[in-house]
């Protein structure tokens, strides 16, 4: 679910610029969002060595409610008035992503230190898989307009919140 909304906002909002905005441009975007993912990938370990899993699921789930739902307001990424905007919901999106990832394959080794190895397999597994999806699940939504491709982002985003806090019981009894 994680590569669903956060690879398939990235990938979709490139394809939705593409034509409209020069490439060198969107690839800037997406590197702005690739070193927010990296920041916040870093950030998280002292993160919930300070204040758990908590607060790092919290601000990824926020962050990535935060980030598809801008793109839904914005409407028509392909205006140039737009363009700040889209660069602000791809940093927030990839922070987002930055936080959640690492998330999950950090929890799945919590809940059992035993399969440690297969667990995070599985994890990765699952990331490739939503990721080899994303084209399937969007393409029909993106026929209609980048709106529809944005609406199935947040219908998956608001399904991870409750896997996530599904886990987050889980591992808060570790």
């Amino acid at each position: 679910a994680i590569s669903l909304a956060y690879l398939g906002t990235f990938v979709w909002t490139s394809r939705g610029l593409s034509g409209t905005i020069d490439d060198t441009i969107i690839g800037v975007l997406l590197l702005g969002g690739g070193i927010a993912g990296t920041i916040a990938g870093v950030l998280v370990g002292p993160m919930i060595r300070r204040f758990g899993y908590g607060l790092p699921i919290t601000l990824g789930l926020i962050s990535l409610l935060i980030g598809t739902s801008l793109f839904i307001l914005i409407g028509d990424i392909t205006l140039g008035s737009s363009l700040m905007l889209v660069a602000l919901g791809i940093v927030i999106i990839g922070w987002a992503g930055g936080l959640l990832l690492p998330i999950m394959i950090t929890v799945s080794q919590v809940l059992s230190p035993e399969r440690r190895g297969v667990l995070a397999g599985l994890v990765s597994f699952s990331f490739f898989m939503g990721s080899a999806l994303i084209p399937s699940v969007y393409e029909p939504l993106f026929h209609i307009s980048m709106n529809w491709v944005y609406l199935g982002i947040l219908v998956i985003s608001l399904l991870l919140i409750l896997l996530l806090g599904a886990l987050y019981r889980k591992v808060k009894n570790f």
